[in-house]
Order: structure tokens, then C-alpha cells, then sequence
């Protein structure tokens, strides 16, 4: 327990550190293109949860360094996934931006567009309107990372960005029109975290068998945490939800390896996030075999999976800084800055969120320091 709190201890200074570098950049003065508004595009993977909430906040840092007026009454609540009406309403409010027009017609979200992805290439290569896109997720990341000629793009919310392909490394991208928002340890200290509370001797985990597959699961970083600390990881593979009506053989499959997982394992690390199609009303039928079995479930994702029947999560949770931070790169950018110039680490101190609902259905009785060093405990599985 002590090494568990140690281990809060280093992270909420790397946090602070973060914070602090992204708090004393320079602001650069809101300034128009040759004396039109800088014209903004956004593509998603799919609606999510963390990519709202990234959005919101990156137009918050916006606002705070004076290129908009009024965030406050976007439509938007915590926890919300859709991002759809937050576009509609900032690219119709003429008095959002003096300096930034949100184009109505450049708003994207892949899981609305199955096989049909080269459209999206295709609107901003035959139509050059955009100065700047705004992407979230893995997958749209690498949709539009692919062509180099496009317009400058900014890539949040990723499982790893550099495992990817997405950027070339996690300090600088490498790519001169991609920059990606990264957090290298976040992972790691998941694992670390976890396995100082229950320190079990083998870990599950369930992902896709391909390359986008391993990087949401950020399999290496579990793997090297497990070498590191002797216990061994038990992979169980499924083929991924191809569009929405794939959802019900995914998650047939899903739970089949569940259910052939949880009597082998100690602990599992639940890494098949919402972006990718299980729907979180499902979420507690899933985790039944590890309730049946007596297994703590790590979400990676973070307390909105907690909420819905995982055990715990170590999450960098707040997106306040991460929206400054995004929205000093972007300033630079829109200033003429390469992106491969401009930094990409950035991490928020961590939120701990338990839920004790799932805590009494496994048999475990959380400590006094776990308790105190939680951020969120939901009493119930909603």
C-alpha cells in the first residue's frame, strides 16, 4: 500500500509539472487570416464520451486565451458523448469567434459513415477550406494523418499515438501536419497502480488481433509492467465490431472470452473502450463472470466504465489543462508553427474512481488509503 501511494504521489507531480509548463506558455493574441476568420474542421471515431469532454475543454483554453466568447452555453454536460449538437450550435453562433469560423459542413464522425471513410479525405482535399482539423480517436487519427498534404491536424484522445502510427514519437510528431496530443506513462501507471492494490500473479486482457487492436490495449506497456513485476498476462483475442449492426455478434464474442477468462485469471484489465461500439448499458452483463469468479476489473478507460460496473480506474481525468494546453499548440499552429515543432506531452494529475457496489460483489473491502486516495466512489452499479 505504501508503494500505491508513492506511486499517486509521483504522478500528481508529473501532473503538476505538466500543468505548470502549459500555464506559462506564451499567449499569442488572437489575429485573424489575411483578415478572415481561420476556418476549423473536426473528425471522430466514433461518439465518445472522452472526445466531448476534450472538445469542450479545448474550446475553454480557446476562450481563455480570448478567441471566443460564450462556451458556457454550448450544449454540453459531463459525460455526454455526442458531439453533434456542440458543432451544429458553435458553427451557426456568428458572435462565438470573432476570429474563428467552425465550418457547418466539415464535422465528421466515422461510425456514422461505414466504408465510406475516403469521403472525408476527399472534403478536404478537393474542397481546401480548412486551415486547421481538429481529430479525435485512433482510428480517425490515422484516417487523416495518411495524407501529409492536408491541412494541419490536431489528434486527441488516443490509445497511443505513437504505436499507432499516428506521430513518429511521443515529445515531437515527426510529421510537419500532425501533431498528436500524448501521454506516455498513463498506461503504465494504470497497471503499476493496480497490480500494488491486488498484486495478483497473472492478468487477463481481451483486444483485437491487429495493430489497432494492440494499441488500445497498449499491450506492450502491460507487458513490460508484468516483466517488471513478475506476474503474467493471459490474452484472449476477438474480431472487432466492423458498424453498429456488428454490435451483437461483438459482444456475443466479447463476453464468450469473458467467460473463458475469468476462472484463470486474478484481475483484469478491461481495455475495449466505448469509441469501438460496446454499449455501456451492456456493460455489467459483461463483467458478470468476473463478478462470478471474484476478479477486480481495472476499466482503462476510465470512472464513466467504473460508473457501469468495473471495480476501479486510475484516469487522467481533467481535462481543464489539457484544454489550455491544446490550445496554446493550436495558436502556434494557426501562427505558421510547424507541427512537428511544438510539443505533445501533457499529463493531468489522476483521478482514482471505485465503485463499492462491484467492491462487495467480488468480496473486496477497500482500505482506509484507498479510500481516501479515491477521487470518485460510486456507491451503486448505474
Amino acid at each position: 500500500m505504501r508503494k500505491f501511494l508513492i506511486l499517486l504521489l509521483m504522478a500528481c507531480l508529473l501532473g503538476f509539472t505538466s500543468s505548470f509548463a502549459a500555464g506559462a506558455s506564451e499567449k499569442n493574441k488572437p489575429h485573424l487570416n489575411n483578415g478572415k476568420k481561420w476556418k476549423l474542421a473536426y473528425v471522430e471515431t466514433a461518439p465518445f464520451v472522452n472526445y466531448a469532454g476534450a472538445l469542450y475543454y479545448l474550446l475553454r483554453g480557446l476562450e481563455e486565451q480570448g478567441w471566443l466568447v460564450g462556451v458556457d452555453k454550448l450544449p454540453f454536460t459531463w459525460g455526454q458523448s455526442d458531439t453533434k449538437l456542440m458543432w451544429k450550435y458553435i458553427a451557426t453562433q456568428r458572435d462565438f469567434s470573432a476570429y474563428i469560423e467552425f465550418l457547418p459542413d466539415a464535422r465528421f464522425s466515422l461510425a456514422d459513415m461505414p466504408g465510406r471513410e475516403d469521403d472525408v479525405l476527399k472534403r478536404f482535399t478537393q474542397k481546401k477550406s480548412a486551415d486547421l482539423i481538429i481529430v479525435m480517436g485512433t482510428v480517425a487519427g490515422k484516417l487523416i494523418s495518411v495524407d501529409q498534404t492536408l491541412s494541419p491536424s490536431m489528434v486527441f484522445s488516443t490509445s497511443n499515438a505513437v504505436r499507432s502510427g499516428i506521430v513518429k514519437a511521443d515529445d515531437f510528431s515527426g510529421r510537419k501536419m500532425v501533431w498528436a496530443h500524448t501521454d506516455p506513462e498513463r498506461y503504465k501507471q494504470q497497471i503499476e497502480v493496480f497490480w500494488g492494490v491486488f498484486k495478483f500473479k497473472n492478468l487477463g486482457i481481451v483486444l483485437e488481433d491487429s495493430t489497432n487492436g494492440r494499441a488500445y490495449a497498449s499491450i506492450d506497456d502491460v507487458e513490460a509492467i508484468a516483466k517488471s513485476r513478475g506476474f503474467k498476462v493471459i490474452r484472449k483475442y476477438v474480431v472487432g465490431m466492423k458498424n453498429q449492426s456488428d454490435h451483437d455478434r461483438f459482444f456475443k464474442d466479447l463476453t464468450t472470452a469473458y467467460r473463458e477468462l475469468a476462472p484463470q485469471v486474478q484481475g483484469f484489465y478491461y481495455t475495449i473502450a466505448g469509441a469501438q461500439g460496446l454499449r455501456p448499458e451492456v456493460l455489467r452483463e459483461a463483467f458478470q463472470p468476473f463478478y462470478d469468479n471474484k476478479v477486480p476489473v481495472f476499466s482503462q478507460n476510465g470512472d464513466s466504465e467504473v460508473r457501469l460496473g468495473a471495480l476501479m480506474s486510475v484516469v487522467r481525468g481533467e481535462y481543464v489543462g489539457l484544454g489550455l494546453f491544446g490550445a496554446n499548440q493550436m495558436i502556434k499552429l494557426l501562427g505558421g508553427a510547424s507541427a512537428d515543432s511544438l510539443p505533445q506531452i501533457y499529463a493531468n494529475p489522476p483521478n482514482i474512481a471505485l465503485n463499492l457496489e462491484v467492491a462487495k460483489k467480488i468480496g473486496y473491502k477497500p482500505s482506509v488509503e484507498i479510500m481516501t486516495a479515491a477521487d470518485k466512489v460510486f456507491q451503486t452499479i448505474e
